[in-house]
């Protein structure tokens, strides 16, 4: 897309100049799919963000393919011995209704906030929280991840950190999510996982948030995304008081960002 449809989109959706949302947005793409296009920027306060941005008439566009392959799918039921035997017209449907799921950024930014939320109590994993007042369903904005892809670790760092704790509690982590709560990073890639090394300013994990916060008291979350960071920064809390008395320091430590980076 050029940077004027990204523009456009952006404005369009929160409702400002982006001057005036971002001290700075990087014109060129960190990525771009068939969907949307990701680029750097610099929030007000001064925290890295990246912001994805739908492409400009999408929706137009897939509702037309959907028609076709919905009356080839019907064609094909109809006049074909496959056809009577696969469900063509469901699967259709199927493509249809996660189609739509994808088009809506706001169904990713409760997906991003509850696996947040679930894997607060493994204090190195870091999953990129979601900017509420900058998301819509065509815009999405989170904290930005400056990490490391796993296949690229240098060989030095190899040598300096022993990565084996961060292995295992990545491990744990997976096996939780498929076990428990049915709630998994489903593209777990190289590409999408990143390792934070010492020294390298990064978005802070809900444990480190707490750690942080000097508030006596939480006030409930204004949305439901921030009341979702709210119980993950509760859920961090728990967790260190129960079973990890030594997290409280996790900055110090090594931590895995598993994400898309966007």
């Amino acid at each position: 897309m050029s940077l004027e449809q990204v523009e456009q989109t952006i404005e369009g959706e929160l409702h400002a100049r982006l001057s005036k949302l971002f001290e700075s947005f990087d014109p060129k793409p960190i990525g771009s799919a068939s969907l949307g296009q990701v680029h750097a920027a610099e929030l007000r306060d001064g925290r890295s963000v990246v912001v994805k941005v739908q492409r400009p008439n999408l929706r137009e566009q897939l509702a037309e393919d959907i028609e076709f392959f919905r009356e080839l799918a019907t064609f094909l039921t109809e006049h074909t011995s496959a056809g009577s035997r696969v469900d063509l017209i469901g699967v259709v449907q199927q493509v249809e209704r996660a189609l739509v799921d994808e088009l809506d950024y706001r169904t990713e930014a409760r997906n991003a906030a509850a696996f947040r939320k679930a894997l607060a109590t493994f204090p190195h994993i870091l999953i990129p929280r979601v900017i509420d007042a900058y998301t819509t369903h065509k815009v999405l904005t989170t904290e930005r991840i400056k990490g490391i892809k796993i296949v690229e670790i240098p060989p030095i760092s190899r040598v300096e950190y022993d990565f084996s704790e961060l292995a295992d509690e990545f491990a744990h982590a997976y096996l939780e999510q498929i076990t428990d709560s049915g709630h998994f990073h489903a593209d777990p890639h190289p590409g999408n996982v990143f390792v934070v090394l010492p020294g390298r300013e990064n978005p802070r994990t809900p444990a480190e948030a707490v750690a942080d916060d000097r508030r006596e008291s939480v006030r409930p979350g204004a949305t439901a995304l921030v009341e979702s960071e709210n119980e993950a920064r509760a859920a961090a809390v728990r967790f260190r008081d129960d079973r990890a008395p030594d997290c409280d320091n996790a900055r110090s430590r090594r931590q895995t960002a598993a994400g898309d980076g966007r």
